[in-house]
């Protein structure tokens, strides 16, 4: 019989070394998988069509590797289907514990982005427009993903934004730190209108009056020309400045003169930084928990004392304020706006960026906001083939993975037992 003290020592030698070993592991998934985004972001910034045939045949091994793992052997496959189901799990346990490496990486990452020696005046523009997706996003995720309201009609708070800073701006002679905020509530107030409208409906009957008010908003802003300048739009709409600098000017660094969209990037990176800290501050506060009550029943959320008609007005308001604030920076970078920008199309691909994210996600907005922005862009050279291999990608997507890429997180309180109680008692 082993003696009980060489126990102990086994045990403690396994406990010593299998943290390391899951780091080890941990680090080694985290490399593959950041070597794997390497790829396709290459393979999206790369012009030529050698570079996207490459990313579709990547695309077709990792989805089969993952769909059948037995197409590769049976070692192969085994090892597949093991790394399957614990690769997530370990590259995310990885993330938490050293998610302030991962943020500082993140950080690093969108700063140095225009800095890069393949970053043109195109590029840049593209990561700006891919921030103000993920500003609106953020925003319907808090109707569609969060509260369950479904908004058809979330391109008319983008709308209202963008035209009350065109006006402010062009009209008043406003700055743009003035005449953003004005905006902004200007599409808030727009929102609770919309709320209030929509208060005694529920499911798809929302979808349909919110639908509705997008395309009265796109009829108001094109029979109004003496407003809104009709299908013409407004021009000529003033850039921001700072310290005498205008947005629409050069910037110069160190010698080095890049393009004026570097200016509108950093402009656009910075209100994205704020939109996700105000996302997840309300994710995990009072609010984003009676939101995910109305998203799983109104009856009983309502019966647990949450003011429904509150908790859903507050919703289209705040998501209505997000697209206020993504309407005035894409009208100040692209200095025009016209209904167009402003269609039932950009309400659908505004939903579809929460789906295939993750509906209820932050991360996942985030995440499908990029995607849906870069993608279509890259494909761009191929104008017959973009719409239809999108949309075979949120079919696919729907249904093999209907909670999205990155779903939202279950939130798991511990409930305390009779012996742990008791043990509390007794001290």
């Amino acid at each position: 019989m082993m003696p009980q003290n060489s126990v102990g020592r086994d045990a403690s030698k396994r406990t010593a070394k299998f943290p390391q070993t899951r780091f080890v592991k941990g680090v080694m998934i985290w490399l593959a998988e950041l070597a794997i985004f390497g790829m396709i972001l290459a393979c999206l910034i790369v012009k030529g069509p050698a570079w996207f045939g490459l990313i579709l045949a990547f695309g077709a091994v990792v989805a089969l590797a993952y769909a059948k793992p037995s197409l590769f052997g049976q070692r192969v496959g085994f090892a597949l289907r093991k790394g399957r189901s614990s690769s997530l799990r370990n590259g995310a346990a990885l993330m938490q514990g050293n998610r302030v490496f991962t943020y500082t990486g993140i950080a690093v990452l969108v700063i140095a982005y225009p800095l890069l020696g393949f970053s043109n005046a195109y590029l840049i523009h593209v990561g700006a427009m891919a921030g103000i997706c993920v500003i609106l996003a953020l925003g319907l995720n808090m109707t569609l993903g969060t509260a369950g309201l479904l908004d058809l009609g979330y391109a008319a708070s983008y709308a209202i934004g963008a035209y009350v800073y065109a006006l402010t701006t062009v009209h008043y002679g406003l700055a743009f730190s003035i005449a953003l905020p004005i905006a902004a509530t200007g599409s808030a107030l727009f929102g609770l209108a919309v709320g209030l409208a929509v208060s005694r409906l529920k499911g798809h009957y929302i979808g349909l009056v919110t639908l509705a008010i997008g395309a009265i908003v796109y009829i108001l802003l094109v029979n109004l020309p003496g407003l809104t300048g009709g299908t013409d739009g407004i021009s000529h709409i003033h850039a921001p400045e700072a310290f005498g600098h205008s947005f629409r000017t050069t910037l110069t660094v160190l010698g080095r003169t890049y393009p004026n969209t570097v200016n509108f990037y950093y402009l656009v990176a910075a209100f994205v930084l704020l939109a996700i800290i105000g996302a997840e501050h309300l994710d995990n506060s009072r609010v984003g928990r009676a939101w995910a009550a109305l998203r799983e029943d109104e009856a009983a959320a309502e019966c647990s004392g949450v003011d429904v008609r509150k908790y859903r007005l507050l919703a289209f308001v705040t998501a209505s304020f997000y697209a206020g604030v993504a309407g005035s920076l894409f009208a100040s970078m692209i200095g025009y706006v016209n209904p167009d920008n402003f269609t039932f199309s950009q309400s659908l691909l505004f939903v579809l960026m929460v789906l295939l994210g993750g509906s209820g996600s932050v991360r996942g907005a985030i995440l499908g906001a990029i995607a849906l922005t870069i993608i279509p862009e890259r494909l761009r050279e191929f104008e017959s083939f973009r719409l239809p291999l999108l949309g075979v990608v949120v079919l696919l997507l729907m249904l093999f993975r209907r909670q999205g890429i990155l779903p939202r997180r279950i939130r798991v309180r511990a409930v305390p037992t009779q012996s742990s109680t008791s043990a509390d008692q007794e001290t």
